[in-house]
């Protein structure tokens, strides 16, 4: 299961953004759980983000959704969005170090 979730923040919540995002990687790294994988991007726009998460299956997917930090992510950015972010499940064809 992996996601590409994007979205438009507010101009004056970026910091805030980009500071939910990099705590929110360091406890990924705190829960060490090698079946989940993620990345995050602040777009040359300024305001609009896109994270990759790879998850190994749906177990993986509802522990991660369970987590504390993973529910503050979500309703912080919910707060800073222009929008409600857009969610497109996909599924990997290749990759190289990823």
């Amino acid at each position: 299961m992996n996601v590409v979730t994007e979205y438009k923040i507010k101009a004056d919540q970026v910091g805030a953004q980009k500071a939910a995002l990099i705590e929110f990687a360091a406890q990924l790294k705190q829960l060490n759980n090698p079946d989940i994988k993620f990345t995050a991007y602040h777009l040359h726009d300024g305001v609009s983000f896109k994270h990759v998460t790879y998850l190994k299956d749906d177990a993986t997917a509802g522990l991660l959704m369970s987590q504390e930090f993973y529910k503050t992510l979500g309703e912080g950015t919910s707060e800073r969005c222009e929008a409600e972010p857009n969610f497109s499940p996909m599924d990997m064809v290749a990759t190289f170090k990823v």
